[in-house]
């Protein structure tokens, strides 16, 4: 059977990445050198760099197209000292690390969901696994972080093509001549930067190759897994919330403050003027909340979203109000909560069977996931591995940035075709799932939960975000 998911090779057609080198930085790298040796296999510098750096642009891309982070400081921000600080970088850029990955490689709404699982956990998964098997890692900046999470993946790329034949697989000439296409005309997109990573033409073809297995190998691990999710798990409950914040930047020190008992009257106000406005719509479960409530304080936030038996992202008292609802009802007070807000809250559907099935699907998705990174992780656990000098010497810094092309033509599917899948998953499953989950619990409300983060964060990212992307290079 062919395992390729044709996507995900042709997906990584022409990575456009184009370099802003700082004077004085374009040292010399030598690509031959060995960066990591995994059971006796050597992958060098010029394959791994390739790898780090193309990753890296995703990433960075994405974390600024949701407000994560601004074009100059991302990788040199210091993390050092701070285990909470350090706890939220390795979410956030493993989030945002999985998204790109999964991203070069979704070129269809079906293809999308089997090939965001099959990467979505490469990174924080595994990296997490490992760390538990090691000492605790310590990192002073989010570029060390991530750069340690992109070994990870490059060591667990290894690992999987090492056990391709314990699953009858091997590479099909289709296959193979689909690689050597991929990296061909990757090499003469990018000929002049690769150049400059030490990269060479046999480099590509390895990355190419190499970033393909974990798809070529997913359905095949996958067989004979006992994958299955309940009724109970999958149920969703729609709602649509407005919600006003309870705190504000102080004008003098730039920091932010709990609102004072006048202001919080005020909020207070707004919020329950919201909720007359509501009730004196002829039609309340179709009464346009968000509209509303921008017209009565525009900064608030507000979207329709969805929640199930297990969540921890909304706050217990939202919960509460809206089980003592019907469908299409609101509630008749507003809400305050101890994460800082005011939400007004009107129960869209007690059983929402779109978004249940939706979750469904997710929650499939990542299971089996599960399932492949707990064998992949057996084989790292019982893996020799030796990391060289080659690598260690890489950098991931704002002082040497790399950028995805903003120019890339029609017939190049990387730069364009990335941005455009990030962007497009972002705005349609994301507005509504992906930012109610992993693309906000990026965000530095990470502790305050995926979901509720982005339902703030991610509705305003939607309509501020930018496509403008940097990440560092040695």
């Amino acid at each position: 059977m062919n395992y390729l998911k044709t996507a995900a090779v042709s997906g990584m057609l022409t990575i456009s990445m184009a370099a802003s080198l700082l004077a004085g930085c374009g040292k010399h790298i030598n690509g031959t050198a060995p960066a990591v040796i995994v059971n006796g296999e050597a992958i060098n510098v010029g394959t791994a760099n390739f790898i780090l750096r193309y990753q890296e642009a995703e990433t960075a891309q994405i974390m600024q197209m949701y407000g994560f982070a601004s074009g100059s400081t991302l990788w040199d921000t210091d993390i050092s000292g701070d285990d909470e600080t350090e706890e939220t970088a390795a979410e956030s850029t493993s989030s945002a690390s999985a998204e790109s990955t999964s991203s070069a490689s979704a070129s269809s709404a079906s293809e999308s969901t089997s090939s965001a699982s099959a990467s979505s956990a490469s990174s924080d998964a595994s990296s997490a696994s490992s760390a538990e098997a090691e000492e605790e890692k310590h990192f002073n900046t989010y570029g060390e972080q991530y750069k340690d999470s992109v070994l990870t993946n490059i060591e667990r790329m290894v690992v999987l093509r090492q056990h391709m034949a314990d699953y009858g697989l091997s590479l099909t000439d289709e296959q193979q001549a689909k690689i050597d296409e991929v990296a061909g005309e990757t090499y003469e997109a990018n000929k002049e930067i690769l150049g400059a990573m030490g990269t060479t033409d046999a480099d590509i073809n390895q990355a190419v190759e190499l970033i393909s297995y974990e798809y070529i190998m997913h359905d095949a691990m996958l067989e004979g897994a006992d994958i299955e999710v309940t009724d109970e798990e999958a149920a969703q409950k729609s709602f649509t919330y407005a919600r006003f914040a309870t705190t504000v930047t102080d004008e003098e020190t730039g920091e932010e403050r709990d609102m004072t008992e006048d202001e919080l009257a005020d909020v207070e106000k707004k919020a329950n003027d919201l909720i007359e406005k509501v009730k004196a719509e002829d039609d309340i479960a179709n009464a346009d909340i968000p509209s509303m409530a921008k017209e009565i304080d525009e900064n608030a936030t507000s979207m329709q979203t969805s929640f199930g038996a297990d969540d921890t992202i909304f706050p217990d008292n939202v919960k509460d109000a809206l089980a003592g609802l019907k469908d299409g009802e609101l509630y008749d007070s507003a809400i305050k909560t101890d994460d800082g807000y005011y939400y007004v809250v009107r129960l869209d559907k007690e059983f929402d069977e779109e978004r249940t099935e939706s979750n469904r699907k997710s929650l499939i998705s990542t299971k089996e996931q599960e399932h492949i990174d707990e064998t992949v992780q057996g084989w790292l656990d019982e893996a020799e591995i030796e990391v060289k000098d080659g690598w260690n010497a890489l950098e991931v810094t704002d002082s040497r940035p790399y950028v995805v092309k903003a120019e890339a033509s029609e017939e190049e599917t990387g730069a364009e075709a990335v941005t455009d899948s990030a962007a497009e998953e972002a705005s349609d499953s994301a507005a509504e799932e992906a930012s109610d989950t992993a693309a906000d619990s990026a965000a530095g409300e990470a502790s305050d939960t995926a979901a509720d983060s982005a339902a703030g964060e991610a509705s305003d990212a939607e309509a501020d975000s930018t496509s403008s992307s940097s990440s560092s290079a040695e």
